[in-house]
Order: structure tokens, then C-alpha cells, then sequence
């Protein structure tokens, strides 16, 4: 049973030649739906090499947590700056709509910034899900437990790499 905004499990995927994204129904079904249309927002990962996936949902609470930063900065007489901010989340997000498959076009440059190519590692992290390259994920030392589950899936008959 899926949560919506709540994303759990990993899965691999490919994309194919037209730059569309098959989102896996164990992930797809916790993609909020918005005026009858499941929206998906794609982004940078902040810190790591990927890419994450949530429902628009968490725009929200971005925008309400940036807020709090900038408050708690100026309580601390801190500076924050609050242009910066708003561009990194929100600038480098691109909201795209799933079609009935579970497919999405991925923006050529998201694909660029996480070195994706046509295989793909997915696994649900909570309020979003993250998109790997199997290659980069193997070399994060910190995740090593998700490679090794990225690396089961790969080895699993028919689901090799494309």
C-alpha cells in the first residue's frame, strides 16, 4: 500500500531513447496527484551526485523551512541569504507531469548534473525518492548498503544494464 508523499523501496529503470523516465509503480503510486494529474518535481540533490523526486507538495515545506532559516538567522544576527537560497531549491527544479505509464521526459540538464545514462537506480528516501547512476552510487562510500542493493537488482536475470 503506498503513502502518497512518502516514498519507500528501491528499483532500477531506464531511460530511453527519447529522454522519458518509467518511474516504478511502487514509487509512482505515492506521487501526489494535483487537479487529477500526478506531478513529479526533480531536482539536484543537494549534496550528492543524484538527483531527488518528490510530489509538489514539499515545495511547500521548503519554502516555509527557508523561512525558518532566515528567522533563525536573524535572531542569531546571522546573515541569509535568502536570493541564493530560493535559486538553489527552487531555480534548479523542474516540475514535470507523469503520462499514464509512469513516464517522464527528464530534463537534459538534470540528466547532465548526475551523469545519468540509460540505467538507472531509484529507492525511496522518505519525502522523496533518489535517482542514481549505478557507477556514481558504487563510489559513495556512505551509501555502500544501496550500491549493494543496486548491484543484487542489476545482477537479477533481464535486468542488466541496457
Amino acid at each position: 500500500m503506498a503513502i502518497l508523499g512518502l516514498f519507500a523501496g528501491p528499483s532500477l529503470s531506464v531511460i530511453d531513447d527519447k529522454g522519458r523516465l518509467a518511474i516504478p509503480a511502487s514509487l509512482r503510486n505515492s506521487v501526489p496527484t494535483h487537479d487529477g494529474e500526478r506531478l513529479l518535481c526533480v531536482s539536484k540533490h543537494p549534496v550528492d551526485d543524484c538527483l531527488i523526486a518528490f510530489g509538489p507538495d514539499r515545495l511547500v515545506r521548503l519554502q516555509a523551512d527557508l523561512e525558518k532559516e532566515r528567522d533563525i538567522a536573524a535572531s542569531r544576527d546571522r546573515d541569509f541569504d535568502r536570493d541564493t537560497a530560493n535559486r538553489l531549491n527552487f531555480g534548479m527544479t523542474d516540475t514535470v507531469p507523469l503520462d499514464n505509464s509512469g513516464r517522464f521526459i527528464l530534463a537534459g540538464w538534470l540528466k547532465d548534473m548526475a551523469g545519468l545514462d540509460k540505467t538507472v537506480f531509484l529507492h525511496g528516501a522518505g519525502d522523496y525518492f533518489e535517482i542514481w547512476n549505478p557507477d556514481t552510487l558504487a563510489g559513495v562510500t556512505k551509501l555502500e548498503p544501496l550500491s549493494r542493493v543496486c548491484k543484487s537488482l542489476m545482477t537479477q536475470p533481464g535486468r542488466g544494464r541496457k
